[in-house]
């Protein structure tokens, strides 16, 4: 279920959220309770676009409405080819949570 990988300089944080268990959602729903229980904040869907990622409470915009300004300031993002019964990958630069995986 929790799969981390590191890059070569270990700044980037990248885990995966699957597979589809029978239930819409159930990997998104793992990844955003992850997320949370870190204290990030995740932007909405919007089909198969990312979802920005975020340190602290914020609000996120759909990843379509965001300037190429604001996707390159987000902390990290969520992906995947389908939210609703696929896998998610979650992948965070600079992640804040390391001591406590």
């Amino acid at each position: 279920m929790l799969n981390e990988k590191i890059d070569q300089m270990g700044k980037v944080f990248t885990t995966e959220f699957g597979p589809y268990d029978g239930h819409p959602f159930y990997a998104l729903r793992k990844a955003e309770a992850f997320l949370q229980k870190f204290g990030y904040s995740y932007g909405s869907l919007c089909g198969d676009e990312p979802c920005g990622i975020m340190l602290g409470e914020v609000t996120i915009a759909k990843w379509e409405n965001l300037t190429e300004d604001e996707r390159s300031a987000v902390d990290g993002m969520m992906t995947s080819n389908d939210f609703r019964n696929g896998s998610v990958k979650v992948t965070i630069k600079n992640f804040k949570g390391w001591a406590s995986i």
